[in-house]
């Protein structure tokens, strides 16, 4: 289960996954969204939401533990420098934390 707060974090509900979870972390930076998988769980096809970038999709091997990859979703962009994201939470003014994003070049 994902739920998204300042980025996208996932909670493990069935500890058998946890492993790919934690190897996924660490393919490419961006947050992870799993796309799709083949009925027996043995593939995935796995998205990294970039902040400073096109998305990066990625077939991931359960068994092999390894990821390999497929193509950005706009390739054009990739020949650009684009500013990293920033979370930040502020107050306001009734007492609630509200998420915001910024970026600086």
């Amino acid at each position: 289960m994902a739920f998204t707060y300042k980025r996208k974090e996932w909670q493990v509900l069935d500890n058998s996954i946890a492993p790919d979870l934690d190897y996924l972390g660490t393919v490419a930076d961006g947050d992870v969204e799993i796309v799709s998988r083949a009925l027996d769980y043995s593939r995935w096809i796995v998205a990294y939401l970039m902040d400073n970038g096109p998305v990066r999709y990625y077939l991931y091997g359960r068994e092999s533990r390894n990821a390999v990859f497929l193509f950005t979703n706009r390739s054009e962009l990739e020949r650009f420098p684009l500013a990293h994201m920033r979370p930040v939470l502020i107050k306001s003014r009734d007492d609630l934390d509200r998420v915001c994003y910024y970026s600086l070049r």
